[in-house]
């Protein structure tokens, strides 16, 4: 078994906490590195029959089956832009936390990474602000009504925690975006 110290130093398919149905699904696995990642999560680099992807298993505590699930529920929401501005989820095991993602290369910003950036999140704010739900209003019970047939109304609910820890990625990996400085709209009051 390796210890924390040489994890990246020799990886062995062994690192990776794919499960034999993942394997299944996406092929053969090799690790080829584990990479940089916070506490409260493990990253590898594999592929699955030649093909690239990333390994994230959500670890770290009691809420990491909470964390799991709002990460995963992130990457589904911010994979209804188009085009896409998070790596396409290839496939999930969710009694270990993992999710495998696609692989997308680095490649450095060019030189209009921040309008790039700015349209990319445009899309992420277009795509997952609100989050259309039908919800059953309960009758009033200060006034009768004359059928018992439920009133039904359509309300938006804000996906405020989705759409933060996706800014908060965007951030890590673009750290020139938080000194970024967008003009600022301004209204006038009467």
């Amino acid at each position: 078994m390796t210890t924390s110290a040489d994890a990246a130093d020799t990886p062995d398919v062994a690192d990776a906490p794919v499960g034999a149905a993942l394997r299944g699904a996406l092929g053969t696995l090799r690790t080829v590195e584990r990479l940089a990642s916070s506490p409260r999560s493990l990253v590898w680099l594999v592929e699955f029959d030649g093909t690239p992807a990333i390994v994230k298993q959500i670890t770290g505590g009691a809420d990491a089956p909470a964390r799991y699930a709002r990460e995963l529920t992130a990457l589904r929401l911010a994979a209804r832009a188009r085009p896409p501005v998070v790596p396409e989820v290839l496939g999930t095991d969710p009694e270990a936390g993992v999710l495998v993602l696609e692989h997308l290369p680095s490649k450095r910003p060019g030189p209009d990474w921040a309008a790039d950036y700015a349209t990319a999140l445009a899309r992420l704010h277009a795509t997952t602000a609100t989050t259309p739900r039908t919800t059953t209003t309960p009758r009033s019970t200060t006034k009768p009504r004359t059928t018992t047939k439920p009133r039904t109304t359509t309300r938006t609910t804000p996906t405020t925690a989705a759409t933060t820890q996706l800014h908060e990625s965007m951030l890590r990996h673009w750290p020139q975006a938080g000194r970024l400085r967008l003009p600022t709209v301004r209204t006038l009051r009467s």
